[in-house]
């Protein structure tokens, strides 16, 4: 699993072998805009306040300010007279304005990012219970390569990363410098960390995400050849069994039709291939 460190600001798909060849997307067939995703071929893109963590979006930014010499400041202000403010106190409250704004900035940069999640595991039962209605639900399977091409065609300024998992938020380093403008790609940095990292409890969710910065785009389309596979719950009842199973052959003919089966001796699901 990448480490949020190694952050490359491009969207492309050298390495993307390294990621889990499917990824998978929890739904509840009773919510008719989670049916969108197999029938209108939708993926909505959520903002980090629609997630189910509190703490997502978090980091740590520790600032240092870059030592200036009182000629330099000076120059840089424009002072030749005696001020009755030292300039001490005014560096310091450049700091702290300086401070403010980055924090400001980062947050609201992380609350218009839109974040689509996936996950690598599809048997594990936590992942059925919270995001597919308690085993009620359905799962599509979407081909990484495919997905990840057909949404960097759409130019939308996005990113597909692994979340790493930790107990601590992560951290960024700024080195504020006031004769100097400061590093933006550093400031995309921060934002992308925030968003790569959860709490080691959520581990078990083994996480993919998709991070785009077009604010304007609330759904994305995907080709219905990024499906391969179909799975539904087992407790799904046999009407929305069938449903699934007739969307699937005429707008996934290649895709896999799997449902899930409780095993009768372990805390476990295995699948049966149904078409």
């Amino acid at each position: 699993m990448s480490s949020y460190k190694n952050i490359d600001l491009k969207f492309n798909l050298k390495g993307i072998e390294d990621f889990p060849p499917i990824l998978y997307k929890f739904r509840n067939w009773d919510n008719s805009y989670h049916q969108n995703l197999l029938t209108h071929q939708e993926l909505f893109i959520s903002n980090v306040e629609a997630l189910n963590d509190p703490f997502d979006g978090s980091i740590v930014v520790n600032l240092n300010s870059k030592s200036v010499s009182k000629k330099d400041l000076r120059n840089l202000l424009g002072i030749k007279d005696n001020l009755s403010i030292p300039l001490d106190i005014i560096l310091e409250k450049a700091i702290k304005n300086f401070d403010m704004k980055l924090n400001a900035q980062i947050k609201i940069s992380v609350q218009n990012t839109g974040v689509i999640c996936f996950s690598s595991s599809k048997n594990n039962i936590l992942l059925w219970s919270h995001y597919a209605n308690g085993h009620t639900g359905f799962a599509v399977g979407f081909d990484t390569q495919k997905l990840t091409k057909a949404i960097g065609e759409l130019k939308l300024e996005s990113f597909i990363k692994e979340i790493f998992y930790s107990d601590t938020y992560p951290e960024i380093n700024f080195e504020y410098d006031i004769l100097k403008h400061r590093d933006v790609t550093l400031l995309f940095k921060a934002i992308i960390e925030s968003l790569v990292t959860k709490s080691s409890l959520w581990s078990y969710e083994d996480e993919v995400r998709i991070l785009t910065f077009a604010k304007n785009k609330l759904l994305v389309q995907f080709p219905k050849d990024c499906v391969s596979e179909i799975l539904i719950g087992f407790k799904m009842n046999d009407k929305r069994v069938a449903e699934i199973i007739d969307i699937g052959k005429n707008l996934y003919p290649e895709a896999e039709i799997l449902r899930c089966v409780k095993e009768p001796k372990t805390y476990s699901i295995s699948f049966e291939r149904l078409t």
